[in-house]
C-alpha cells in the first residue's frame, strides 16, 4: 500500500463523522446534522409514529425557504450581468464583450447552475468544482473534510462520486495499467446487478513525478472483488 492510499484511508477514518469538540463536555458529529437537516427540509420524522399515531410534521422551514428561493431564481440570472468601461475606452467593444460572455455561461449552462446553487444553500454552505471547464455542485452528503482548520485548499477534501460505465471508459486511456481489474469489477457488477462504480477523489498535498504540489488522486472502490 504507497503512501497516498495510506494518507487517504487516515484522512477518512479521521474526518468521515466531522466530530466536532465544542466544549470538554459537549461535541456533535457534522454527518448527523447534514443528516438531520435534510429530514427536516423534506418533512421527514426519525421516527414517523407516536406511539399508535402518526405524526404530522409542519414543514414552516421549507415554506420560508422556497419563498426566498423564488425570488432568488427570478431576480438572479445571467440576463442580469451588466459590463461597464471604469476609464472610458473601450465602449464600442463592450457590448461584444457581453454577447461572447453571456455566450460562455450560456454554453456552460450558468443559469441552471446558479438555480442549483440557490437549493443547496440550504444546508448554509456548498462546495463546486470545475469539471471539464463547467461547475458542477457537490453533495454535502458525499464530501469528508476536517471540521477543524482553514479552507480546503489547505485541509484536503474527499469526495465520494458516482461513476457510470461510460465515465469509466472516458479514462481507459489513463487508467489502462490496471483496466483489466476494472473489466474484472464491471463482471462482477453486472452478476450483481449493480450498476454505478464508487471512485474517491482525494484532493490534497500529493507527489507528482517526484514533486510535492496540489492535487487529485482518484480511488476506486474495488470491495465486490473481495
Amino acid at each position: 500500500m504507497n503512501k497516498s492510499t495510506n494518507d487517504f484511508i487516515s484522512f477518512i477514518e479521521a474526518y468521515d463523522t466531522g466530530e466536532l469538540q465544542i466544549t470538554d463536555n459537549i461535541s456533535y458529529k457534522i454527518k448527523d446534522v447534514k443528516n438531520k437537516n435534510d429530514e427536516y427540509f423534506h418533512g421527514k420524522f426519525e421516527n414517523p409514529y407516536d406511539g399508535s399515531f402518526k405524526k404530522i410534521f409542519y414543514n414552516i422551514g421549507f415554506i420560508i425557504f422556497r419563498s426566498i428561493f423564488q425570488v432568488i431564481v427570478k431576480t438572479l440570472g445571467t440576463k442580469d450581468i451588466q459590463i461597464r468601461s471604469l476609464n472610458g475606452k473601450g465602449v464600442e467593444a463592450l457590448a461584444l464583450f457581453r454577447l461572447a460572455i453571456k455566450s460562455y455561461l450560456n454554453r456552460i449552462k450558468f443559469g441552471t447552475f446558479l438555480n442549483d446553487l440557490c437549493y443547496f444553500l440550504k444546508d448554509g454552505t456548498t462546495y463546486v468544482k470545475i469539471v471539464d471547464g463547467e461547475p458542477k455542485i457537490v453533495n454535502a452528503h458525499n464530501i469528508v473534510v476536517p471540521p477543524y482548520g482553514g479552507s480546503i485548499q489547505e485541509t484536503g477534501v474527499a469526495e465520494k462520486c458516482i461513476y457510470s460505465w461510460g465515465d469509466m471508459l472516458s479514462y481507459k486511456e489513463d487508467w489502462k495499467e490496471h483496466w483489466s481489474k476494472i473489466e474484472e469489477l464491471k463482471k462482477i457488477m453486472d452478476k450483481n446487478q449493480v450498476r454505478d462504480f464508487i471512485v474517491y477523489e482525494f484532493w490534497s498535498q500529493h507527489e507528482f513525478d517526484g514533486k510535492i504540489h496540489k492535487g487529485c488522486i482518484k480511488f476506486l472502490d474495488m470491495s465486490l472483488t473481495e
